[in-house]
Formats: structure tokens, C-alpha cells, sequence
């Protein structure tokens, strides 16, 4: 009796009788539960709307009430139509600040968001100085919640629910006990922290069968499979399907590896299937698939089946006393390694070993990050860091002239040499060696000629490094021992490394087979006890893992070597302790134990930890009266322009720049760069700058930059009269004109 109703579209509307409404309530709830909200509110309408099935009801709200009044009047509501979900259209009363409004009306402001809505039963909300602040009880809540994206959202939701703004502040609620998400979720999905809702495909069930390699699926059939997984193209993965009912679907496709072979994989699921967001997450998995070359595909792929989240195999150095790591390669060794700095330092604190060597071709450029890894303030690496380069020695000493092109080139064949820093006094060494190795003698590479080493090795560690080495060509040489016994006494340690780097050796005929090398590495050893030199057994570090052998042949490739493939290119991956005492067990357990891991830990603990490879404070190149030569140029030049006299705007800004400059130790940085332009002006090069450069005054006035960064202005040449105006016209485009004082035609500049 207290509704009145019009039909609109496919949706009822009808006005509500507050007052008889109110009356209504009031018999309903005889206790008074309903109260609060009868005093707080006006109905207006309601409106059932059969697309999806709910009832809408606009009221307006004068002031809060309780939650539990409008929860009551909820349920009747619903239990009046039929079932109905009920949502809630306020409009609130000027005296409401839109965070009072929204904690007031919770239920019914949630009701408002769709994926995100699940995350808020874990909300207590709470407002503060028209702050929302919403605290939650669960960690994954928290995590999906505190994005930016999200938060913008909310703030949005607010808006169009109360039509005025609020802030909003995720906390996390301390005092909550801790809850568990009551949806249906895939437990072996948390192994790659990622919970979702159910899936048809990808479930926490056993996967039976043996685990074929990817390489050996050659024909049609059914399949286990195992390895990691990824998405070509995480924005564009899926299909857009219709299922047999009309519901939305999609083919989703994806691909698994085993590090070796990769296939394409394919799955037609719901769209609301977990699977179709759990992808994204899923790192590593075992699969059931139906393989066979399908239409519209190249080559064999496979229909998943079956799913199985799964922890990714995992390679443990289990030695009681670990090895370190002398020789190693990152990214920093042009087209020879691929080993990435943080995940070599991270793998060695995994593995437990104490410290871990950085040794690229010919150059230090990996020491700040490796460094910062290990320093990082956040997160610091318990592992020593030991900086040192393989260089590329000669025997004579030979410079390079650069002016004279018709010079003869140095023939001298370059052996490889390991340089450990092991103070700072060292790390100084090193440096002029690679700046003169550059600088001096480059010649196909930086070249470290013998005489050269012997001045800078104060605080240096040599050793022999690999076949290329001074010692390991004596053997291949068919040398004496008396002769190697003579190269081994310039060098501190000697080294040698596993079949696997050298195998290539067997296979071109320079040695007859495997046991031949391990002849000439127990011809190593002896040479070591003879000379007192400790031996190490070292890795000679390119990639990390196995499978990564893969990328470094496409760099050999690149470079023309031909003999590429698993059979060919060596296993240079950074080894285990076990690993590595397993290659060397021929020596006899003894010696394998004390090349490996003895005499390793003895060379890094000779070295001294926290070595900084650059200084942690600014600075700058030093020149003779650099502060007053740009002060100088910057004056002259300024008065040769303006006069004596010089305008308020320019006496200001040069002040402020020269201040600036010369106040930072920048001065020396300026007249290097004034410098250079003038020395290649008077080459006949053209020099233009660029960046932020142009917002100088001072390298302007300079000639370091042919922009002046002043506002637009007119100057007149002859009697140096100024004036600048206010235009967004640079100063080449404003209008010509004559100067008011001697009727000269004025210059035009400025930005």
C-alpha cells in the first residue's frame, strides 16, 4: 500500500511512501533495531531491475546511522522481492563528509566494486578527518588493495557513492586474528605466491606418468611433460571464445620449457576459470597434454589436459666446507658471457660459499654493482667480494702510436692472466693497468705487458687462468717441466679447471683425449709443489646455468666460430662444491679436496673484505685555476655582449650559476667541456648541444652552448642598450627593430 509504481524500459520504478514506509518498519522491529536508520533517512524510490536481478533504492541521508538498522532492512527487502540482491543509492546531507558516509554505508558502498569486492570482507573501516581508513586482517588482501591503481579506484567509488571526495590509507590490522580467504583456491599455486579461485585445468592433483623430454616428442600422442613456464605475450595470451552455453570463454596459450626444448601449450577454460589469471603467476609445472601438429601451427604443440603447479628443481651445494669461486665472467665480458652480476653473488650466498671472485676480459666495469649488491643497506649479501680481471699479458713492451697509421702491428700472441685485488693499494694498481692497457697498448685488445705488471704489483694477486695461460701453453708446447717450473715463479697461485672447458682440446687434436688433460693438470699440480705455489681449481665462470649455454653459442656464432652445439661448446655454468670435487676426483680425494676448496678459501682469505671499488663521496677531475677561468670567460664574454653595465637579469643570473658551479666543484667539468668545443671548432667540426645543457647562461657565455636560455630580448650592438620582453616568442622569430637610442638595427635572442 505504500508503493506506487510505473514501468521504465525492463525495469520497474516506483515511488515510495516514506511516512507509511517508516510505520511499516516500526511494526517489523517493535524493539526499536530499525530506528536509527527511520530517523536518519527519506526514501524516495525503488527501482527492481530484471538485467540483474536486484532492487535499487534511492533515499536520502541527513545524518549517520547504525550499520545493523540498515543491515535489518536489507533483509526485508529482499525477502520482499523475492531474493533479490539490494543496492543502495544515497544522497547524503551537506553536514556528511564523504569518509563518514562510506564507513556509515559499508556493505552498500562495497556492493560498488566487482573483482576487487572479495578483498574487503578482510576491511574494518574506520574514518578520521574525512580520511578513510580502511585496516586489514589478511596479507594477500593487503597485498591486492595497496597498489596505486586500486587506491585511485576506491577514491573513485567514493566519489560517485557520495558525491564528494576523501583520502584513503590502507593499514594493516594488527589486532585481527588472522583469517584464511574462504574461496575455493589451488594450493600448489601459493608455490608461486599466487592464490586463485578454482580451475578446471590447473588443480592440486597428482599427474602420473613419466616426464618426457620436450626434445623427444616427436609424434602425435599423449604426454606428461615438466618445466618452467611463461606467456608470449601477457597482454594479448588469450582468445576470445563462446561456449556451448553462451558463456564467455577464451583459448588461452602459453608456453613450458625444460631449458633444452620449448613447446607451445593451449587450453579452452571459462574465462572465470582460475587458470585464466593464474597464469600469470605460474613459474613451474608438470602438464598432461595431447600433442600433435595442429591446424594453423608449425610444429607439434600440445593441448593441456592436465596441470600440476610444482617447485622448479632445485641444485644445492650439500660440501660441509664450501668452495670459492677465483674465475669468473658477467655480462661486463664483451660477447663472451652472460652471467647476470646479482644472480652470480646470490647464488654463491644461497650455496653458502664465503666468497666469489668478479673476473672480466680487460675491464673492471662490473665493480659498483656488484658492490652495491653486496653493500646494499636493505638487504646486504653476507659474502666477500673479491674484484679482479682476466688481462691479456705479452712479454715485450710495446706501444702504440695512434698518429702513425702505417705502424707496425704488435704480433705478439696476448696469455691470459688473472689479477686478484687484494687491498686497496691494489685496486689503485689495477686501475693504471687497465687505463694504461687501454690507452698505451691496445692493439685487438688491452694488452698488459710483462714489465708493466711487475711495477704495479703491490697489492695484486696473479694467477695463471685457463688454457690461454701462460703455464697451460708451456704444456701444450711440449715445454720442459724446468721451463714451467721458471713460468710458474712470476705467478702466486696456479689454476686449473674441469674436462668439460677444455674438452675442445681433445676434439682438434691438440691433446689425444681426456686422460691426456688430466696429465697436464696433475703436471700442474706438481709444478705447484715444487714451486710452493698453491693450485686452485677453478670454473672459468660465462652463465649460470647449464641451460643458459644456449645464449652464449649465439655469441660465438656471431663471432664465426663453428663447431656450436651441447656436444661442441663447454659447460662453463657456475659449479657446486660437490660438482666440482666430483671433476677433480682423479687428483685422489686429498688433493681434489685441497684444489677445490682449501686453497680457494686461502687465496680469498688473503684478500681483504669491503674493498670499495669507487669512492663513496664526489670526485671531481682537478685543473689548475679552473674556478677563475670560467669565472673569467663567463664575465668577459657577459660584458663583450651586454656592455660593462650589465642588465639586472643577467648580473642576477650569472651570479646565481657562478655560485652554483664553482660552489659544487663543477668549475673544472665546465672548462674541460670549453675546451673541448674550442679545440674541435678550430678541427673544423661542427659542435651542437643538447639536454639541459641549453638552461646554462654560464656555458653560454662560455661557447659551450650556442643557446642563450635568457627570456627573448633585443640587444643593440653599438650602444649596448637591452630590453627584454615578455613574448613565447624565442628571440629569432620576434619582429625586427630599431633601437630607441641610436636607431640601430638590434640583435635578437634569447628563449
Amino acid at each position: 500500500p505504500h508503493i506506487k509504481g510505473v514501468i521504465m524500459d525492463l525495469n520497474l520504478r516506483m515511488a515510495i511512501d516514506d511516512t507509511g514506509t517508516k510505520d511499516l518498519i516500526r511494526s517489523l522491529f517493535p524493539d526499536g533495531a530499525a530506528d536509527s536508520l527511520i530517523n536518519s533517512v527519506t526514501f524516495k524510490y525503488m527501482e527492481l531491475n530484471a538485467a540483474d536481478n536486484s532492487t535499487a533504492i534511492t533515499l536520502d541521508v541527513h545524518r549517520l546511522f547504525d550499520a545493523a538498522a540498515l543491515d535489518k532492512f536489507t533483509s526485508y527487502i529482499a525477502a520482499l522481492t523475492g531474493g533479490k540482491a539490494v543496492r543502495y543509492c544515497p544522497s547524503f546531507g551537506p553536514g556528511i563528509q564523504a569518509a563518514d558516509a562510506v564507513t556509515g554505508m559499508w556493505k552498500p558502498f562495497v556492493d560498488k566494486f566487482e573483482g576487487e569486492k572479495t578483498w574487503f570482507e578482510y576491511i574494518v573501516p574506520s574514518s578520521r578527518d574525512n580520511t578513510l581508513i580502511l585496516k586489514c586482517s589478511n596479507d594477500l588482501a593487503m597485498t591486492r588493495l595497496s597498489n596505486n591503481k586500486t587506491i585511485m579506484l576506491i577514491r573513485k567509488k567514493i566519489n560517485e557513492f557520495t558525491g564528494r571526495d576523501a583520502e584513503v590509507v590502507l593499514e594493516k590490522n594488527e589486532d585481527a586474528p588472522r583469517e584464511k580467504i574462504n574461496l575455493p583456491v589451488v594450493t600448489s599455486i601459493e608455490m608461486t605466491s599466487a592464490k586463485t579461485i578454482q580451475s578446471k585445468i590447473l588443480k592440486e592433483e597428482e599427474i602420473k606418468g613419466e616426464v618426457i623430454a620436450l626434445e623427444n616428442i616427436v609424434n602425435p600422442g599423449k604426454y606428461t611433460i615438466e618445466g618452467r613456464i611463461f606467456l608470449g605475450d601477457e597482454k594479448d595470451y588469450f582468445r576470445e571464445m563462446k561456449s556451448k552455453d553462451g558463456g564467455d570463454s577464451a583459448i588461452i596459450f602459453f608456453y613450458i620449457t625444460d631449458e633444452k626444448e620449448t613447446m607451445k601449450l593451449s587450453c579452452w577454460i571459462d574465462r572465470t576459470d582460475g587458470l585464466f589469471e593464474g597464469i600469470k603467476n605460474l613459474k613451474y609445472a608438470r602438464a598432461y597434454v595431447e600433442a600433435d601438429y595442429f591446424p594453423n601451427e608449425t610444429e607439434i604443440t600440445g593441448r593441456v589436459k592436465k596441470l600440476l603447479a610444482v617447485a622448479e628443481p632445485e641444485v644445492k651445494d650439500t660440501a660441509e666446507t664450501k668452495r670459492v669461486e677465483l674465475h669468473a665472467h658477467t655480462q661486463m665480458s664483451a660477447m663472451d658471457a652472460l652471467t647476470n652480476i646479482e644472480a652470480y653473488i646470490k647464488q654463491a650466498v644461497k650455496w653458502g660459499h664465503p666468497a666469489v671472485a668478479i673476473t672480466d676480459h680487460g675491464v673492471v666495469h662490473s665493480y659498483p654493482e656488484a658492490y652495491n649488491i653486496i653493500s646494499d643497506r636493505k638487504k646486504p649479501q653476507p659474502i666477500k667480494l673479491i674484484l679482479g680481471m682476466e688481462g691479456y699479458f705479452v712479454e715485450k713492451n710495446k706501444k702504440m702510436d695512434r698518429e702513425n697509421k702505417e705502424e707496425e702491428k704488435d704480433t705478439q700472441k696476448p696469455f691470459h692472466i688473472i689479477i686478484l685485488v687484494k687491498n686497496q693499494t691494489g685496486l689503485r694498481n689495477l686501475y693504471k693497468l687497465v687505463s694504461m692497457s687501454h690507452l698505451d697498448y691496445f692493439y685487438k685488445k688491452p694488452r698488459l705487458p710483462r714489465e708493466l705488471l711487475k711495477e704495479h704489483r703491490e697489492g695484486l694477486i696473479f694467477g695463471t687462468a685457463c688454457y690461454i695461460g701462460e703455464l697451460y701453453q708451456a704444456f701444450l708446447e711440449n715445454k720442459s717441466d724446468e721451463e714451467a717450473l721458471k713460468i710458474a715463479e712470476f705467478y702466486d697461485y696456479l689454476e686449473i679447471q674441469p674436462d668439460e672447458n677444455n674438452k675442445f682440446l681433445v676434439r682438434n687434436g691438440k691433446v689425444g683425449s681426456i686422460d691426456d688433460l688430466h696429465e697436464i693438470n696433475r703436471k700442474i699440480c706438481a709444478i705447484g709443489e715444487r714451486a710452493g705455489k698453491p693450485v686452485v681449481a677453478t670454473g672459468d665462470v660465462h652463465f649460470l646455468k647449464p641451460g643458459d649455454r644456449i645464449y652464449r653459442d649465439i655469441l660465438m656464432s656471431a663471432q664465426g666460430y663453428d663447431e656450436i652445439g651441447e656436444t661442441t661448446t663447454a659447460d662453463l655454468s657456475f659449479k657446486t662444491t660437490d660438482a666440482m670435487l666430483e671433476e677433480f676426483k682423479y687428483l685422489g680425494e686429498e688433493k681434489a679436496l685441497e684444489v677445490v676448496v682449501k686453497n680457494t678459501r686461502m687465496i680469498a682469505d688473503m684478500i681483504e673484505a669491503n674493498i670499495r671499488p669507487v669512492p663513496s663521496k664526489l670526485h671531481t677531475p682537478s685543473l689548475e685555476n679552473s674556478d677563475e677561468e670560467i669565472r673569467k670567460a663567463t664575465w668577459d664574454r657577459a660584458a663583450e655582449i651586454y656592455g660593462m653595465n650589465l642588465p639586472d637579469t643577467v648580473q642576477e643570473r650569472v651570479d646565481r650559476e657562478l655560485k652554483a658551479i664553482i660552489g659544487n666543484k663543477y668549475s673544472v667539468l665546465y672548462l674541460i667541456a670549453k675546451k673541448m668545443v674550442e679545440k674541435s671548432n678550430q678541427d673544423g667540426y661542427i659542435v651542437g648541444s643538447r639536454g639541459s645543457v641549453g638552461s646554462s647562461l654560464v656555458a653560454y657565455l662560455c661557447g659551450i652552448s650556442e643557446v642563450n636560455p635568457l627570456g627573448p630580448h633585443y640587444i643593440c650592438a653599438d650602444c649596448e642598450h637591452t630590453e627584454f620582453i615578455n613574448s613565447d616568442l624565442v628571440g629569432i622569430d620576434m619582429e625586427d627593430k630599431e633601437c630607441p637610442i641610436c636607431s640601430k638595427k638590434m640583435v635578437k635572442d634569447g628563449y
